[in-house]
């Protein structure tokens, strides 16, 4: 029988639809969960084949260790997670083990704001105006065409640090912040390697909004 190791990250209700049943139940090969003492207690009762360890997500070296371990025991083939800020763990880990599915460089394109919008403009498609917030020069300049920009990390997610700038001094503070710590976006316990600002045109010719490829991104709204 095939096995397989998610990564189970964050408050175990959000795996639970609208009628209280979790999406993880009866999965249909054996299913390993990595999950962590603050979660475990909502999966713990999950029907069909299934297994929990608690591991600690901050303790990476050690999490790498007692996955080699499970290996040797369950034989993964294959290593997923329902989470965004697990992706990158989940491509180091497969390419650790050997199995199959996204590595570190590809799963970087997905993550790396600035680099996924790079390389989608390398391959011939439109992409948003954007620029890194160390190139300083060229955040002003997209700040001045378009009147208002919102700065956010470069791997961030949803709206979480994002910082509206519409007045230059405002943005140099922001940029200040942003690379503080090691190129992040924002003071934030997470650091950010590189901060990145762009701007795309949303809803017809009289609107745009900045959307961020790196550390930073940029909203602009014409009115």
């Amino acid at each position: 029988m095939k096995t397989i190791l998610l990564l189970v990250r964050g408050e175990a209700r959000t795996f639970y639809d609208l009628e209280g049943n979790c999406i993880l139940a009866s999965m249909p090969v054996k299913t390993v969960l990595l999950v962590d003492r603050g979660n475990h207690s909502g999966f713990s009762n999950l029907p069909g084949n299934i297994e929990l360890e608690i591991v600690r997500w901050s303790d990476k070296a050690a999490l790498k260790q007692r996955v080699s371990e499970l290996h040797q025991q369950h034989h993964f083939s294959a290593i997923a997670t329902l989470d965004e800020s697990n992706v990158m763990l989940a491509a180091e880990l497969r390419g650790q083990l050997g199995l199959p599915g996204m590595r570190e460089e590809q799963t970087t394109l997905f993550r790396d704001k600035t680099r996924m919008k790079q390389h989608l403009q390398d391959c011939g498609l439109r992409v948003p105006q954007f620029a890194s917030c160390t190139d300083v020069d060229d955040v002003h300049k997209l700040l001045l065409s378009s009147g208002k920009i919102v700065i956010k990390p470069i791997d961030g997610f949803g709206s979480k640090q994002v910082a509206f700038i519409a007045d230059p001094d405002e943005l140099i503070g922001g940029m200040v912040r942003g690379t503080q710590h090691g190129g992040g976006a924002l003071r934030s316990r997470r650091v950010h390697r590189r901060p990145a600002v762009s701007r795309q045109r949303v809803g017809g010719r009289g609107s745009g909004t900045p959307d961020s490829s790196g550390c930073l991104s940029a909203r602009h709204e014409q009115h």
